[in-house]
């Protein structure tokens, strides 16, 4: 906008100039809000959708279910079931290949705090992903 009116005016500094759009119409208005809303409400469910298959697929790692069908069962592929792996907050879970109990939280002699995972850095060290 403010090129253009460069281009009318060149001998006027547009660049301090607040410009507000405003619809042509009421009823133009009224769709743009309501397009606005719809888009921030499509956002929300899909952060709650993640959420809850996160919550999901950490209850199916507990029941040392494989990662296929884990995938099967959730409708996504195998490597996005791996993805969400890395990213479960649950503080233990049993992998579906062994038997040991894996902990999300490792700590070296005196080494500190638990070190955070190398690849999300958004939880403490996993041996499932790290």
């Amino acid at each position: 906008m403010r090129d253009y009116l460069d281009t009318l005016h060149p001998e006027v500094d547009h660049s301090n100039w607040k410009i507000q759009l405003k619809p042509s119409s009421d009823e133009l208005a009224d769709r743009i809000r309501k397009s606005r809303e719809a888009s921030v409400s499509a956002q929300k469910a899909q952060e709650q959708a993640a959420k809850e298959t996160r919550a999901v697929l950490e209850m199916i790692l507990a029941a040392d279910i494989t990662t296929n069908d884990a995938a099967a069962l959730l409708g996504i592929s195998s490597g996005r079931v791996s993805q969400l792996k890395r990213t479960v907050s649950a503080g233990q879970w049993r992998s579906p290949r062994s038997s040991e109990v894996m902990s999300q939280r490792r700590r070296l002699p005196n080494a500190g705090p638990p070190q955070l995972c190398r690849y999300t850095k958004t939880h403490a060290y996993s041996p499932i992903c790290c």
